[in-house]
């Protein structure tokens, strides 16, 4: 039954990887949107979780499709967490801040981090370094961010740590 429920989990995401759904694009205020989707997060009560949302930013977004983008990257900081080998408790900070007319969201874990070998790899589809990983998730959330006409920059060090950062443009500020 686990394995059919993990194959029934890789045929999605290659699905969805594949998938050229049309997006349905409104204004949302980032930060209200991360508080709300934070809240939806499972596996969450097992972590330290601290938040600084000081942009008040508006964007242009499909809110579905970048909720998919950043549940993948609390995943990955989550299960990056479960895998570092410390005896200190985890902990995922999600911040956003102001720069120039766009926004930045950042979300960054203190979990085992990455070898630069991997790190410049994570966007290939079908690259995975889990035992059970399809290899679509960062793929799918670089193509999410950048049909948002974002940007995204990771940051990693073995055993500190990583951070990811999306840079949207803003419609105005609030």
């Amino acid at each position: 039954e686990r394995n059919i429920w993990r194959t029934t989990g890789i045929i999605e995401e290659l699905l969805e990887y594949s998938r050229q759904r049309e997006s349905v694009f409104h204004a949302i205020n980032i930060d209200d949107w991360i508080v709300r989707n934070l809240a939806e997060q499972s596996g969450l009560d097992a972590v330290e979780v601290t938040t600084s949302l000081a942009s008040g930013a508006f964007i242009y977004a499909d809110g579905e499709r970048l909720e998919q983008a950043f549940s993948n990257i609390v995943r990955n900081a989550l299960q990056a967490i479960d895998a570092k080998s410390s005896p200190s408790k985890g902990e995922l900070r999600v911040t956003t801040k102001m720069d120039g007319d766009h926004v930045l969201l950042s979300i960054t874990d203190n979990g085992n981090g990455m070898p630069p070998e991997v790190q410049r790899r994570i966007f290939e589809p079908l690259f995975s370094t889990k035992a059970f990983g399809v290899g679509v998730g960062m793929a799918l959330v670089k193509r999410v961010v950048e049909q948002h006409r974002g940007s995204i920059a990771v940051e990693s060090e073995v055993d500190q740590g990583t951070e990811v950062v999306l840079r949207f443009p803003i419609l105005n500020r609030a």
